[in-house]
């Protein structure tokens, strides 16, 4: 496994889920990534299956393909259980960051 960073997109490993929301990205610091075995991530969901709230879901772009950040389904997941980044988000970062700070602040 490839070590992961704040922002990279990575196939969604569980089948369950896995038609709706293709991708994964990572949410968790860097800096914790390192040391544990488990990340948090949101699921990428694609942006036209429904309308989403703008700021708690900003819209991302991978490989062509708009997807919305679902911030509100968050989990952490064993970072074993990942494949290898497909991409990074990280031009989003301010608009992402802002929806976490929605989700867990309420501004």
């Amino acid at each position: 496994m490839t070590a992961m960073t704040q922002y990279d997109v990575v196939a969604n490993p569980f089948p369950r889920s896995r038609e709706r929301q293709p991708l994964l990205v990572v949410l968790q610091s860097d800096v914790l990534a390192r040391s544990l075995d488990t990340v948090v991530v949101a699921p990428l969901e694609f942006a036209a299956s429904s309308s989403f709230a703008d700021r708690l879901n900003p819209h991302v772009v991978v490989d062509g393909e708009t997807f919305v950040v679902m911030t509100q389904e968050a989990v952490a997941v064993r970072k074993a259980v990942l494949g290898a980044t497909r991409g990074s988000v990280a031009s989003e970062r301010d608009r992402i960051a802002a929806a976490l700070d929605l989700l867990f602040i309420g501004f």
